[in-house]
């Protein structure tokens, strides 16, 4: 007996879902609205998935972060994909994370790759007003360009079974410290040396920083030194711990519980799904007056200062030490108003109008 053909229409989310739930979460939300969904980069870079839609994020990952070769070898492929679905009439939405890829903000291929994406995509999302301004100031952005501001989705989908007692005494930490986290990928453009200052200045007793995500080393022995540095001063600090390996799904919610607030470092960037998870937990996140990063945490009960000013950071850090007891059931509430519905219900409108 052939099984019964679906005929729901399909859409190609070509990344990988990951720990970081946003992929797999709006995945869920197109499927609520009656679709069916495909990831994965390969299924648009081998072009052999018929799909109704196709919703990119971070163009980047299809040729730097996957495949074989150089990175500029396999980017000439990727406008030839994008060319050939808007050809055949596929439409093609695109979600505005970043203005270029972090650690090559400058670089000729990428701004190539997302001018070129700009010119080709029927719809951008972005998370917020500043950054279709943002990005208008930067690239050459078509007139019949369709635009779509929908906040970043919460992350209340991360487990948060555990009290802050237990989470402290399996990290190790004392009951009353006062902790500091920062939370994800450690890498160049987290500004991880202005934390370090700010932590340093800030006049708080029993203070106590935790770096937790995967750390990116820079290359050379200077990189070898400062990972160097890191691993002996979570052995031998009584008042910093270091995590720098992906952390599961299942055990985010133990540096987050444990921790009074979140620290933002960010030199450049646009959004920080970081920040909307601290909001997610409950938990008061300092952070940087830039792009939709500052209005996230002005939503909510948050601190934000200058990028690149660690004495202004610092003075935040002792600021939020003074409340660290009441968390900020308020960011929590709103951030459980930003829904992944929103956005998957805001693309098909549009496109489908």
């Amino acid at each position: 007996m052939q099984p019964a053909l679906d005929t729901r229409p399909l859409i190609l989310i070509p990344h990988q879902t990951g720990s970081n739930h946003y992929i797999g979460e709006l995945g869920k939300a197109y499927q609520r609205a009656g679709w069916r969904v495909v990831f994965g980069s390969d299924n648009l870079m081998l072009g052999d998935v018929g799909a109704d839609l196709v919703h990119l994020h971070w163009p980047e990952e299809h040729y730097r972060w996957c495949g074989e070769g150089a990175p500029a070898h396999r980017a000439e492929h990727l406008p030839n994909v994008v060319a050939t679905l808007r050809a055949r009439g596929t439409p093609i939405a695109m979600t505005v994370h970043n203005l270029a890829p972090h650690e090559h903000f400058r670089d000729p291929l990428d701004r190539g790759i997302y001018q070129f994406l700009f010119e080709q995509v029927q719809l951008l999302h972005h998370h917020c007003a500043e950054s279709q301004a943002a990005l208008a100031a930067q690239y050459r952005l078509p007139a019949t360009l369709r635009h779509v501001v929908v906040p970043h989705g919460h992350y209340g989908s991360y487990a948060s079974t555990v009290d802050r007692g237990a989470a402290r005494a399996k990290l190790g930490i004392g009951k009353a410290d006062r902790v500091y986290l920062h939370f994800g990928q450690m890498r160049g453009y987290k500004g991880m040396d202005v934390l370090h200052r700010a932590f340093e200045l800030a006049r708080v007793p029993r203070k106590h920083l935790v770096l937790a995500g995967r750390y990116r080393q820079e290359p050379g022995w200077m990189g070898r030194l400062a990972y160097a540095r890191l691993r002996l001063r979570h052995r031998w600090s009584p008042r910093f711990s270091f995590y720098g390996v992906d952390i599961p799904s299942d055990d985010i919610q133990l540096y987050l519980l444990a921790a009074d607030c979140l620290v933002l470092g960010h030199t450049v960037g646009l959004n920080s799904g970081v920040a909307v998870l601290g909001m997610s937990f409950g938990r008061r996140v300092v952070g940087l007056r830039l792009g939709c990063i500052e209005w996230v945490l002005s939503q909510g009960d948050n601190l934000h200062y200058p990028v690149g000013d660690a004495e202004a950071l610092a003075r935040c850090m002792e600021q939020a030490a003074r409340c660290a007891d009441s968390h900020s059931a308020r960011n929590a509430e709103i951030a459980t108003a930003w829904r992944w519905d929103d956005i998957s219900g805001s693309v098909l409108e549009q496109l489908s109008s």
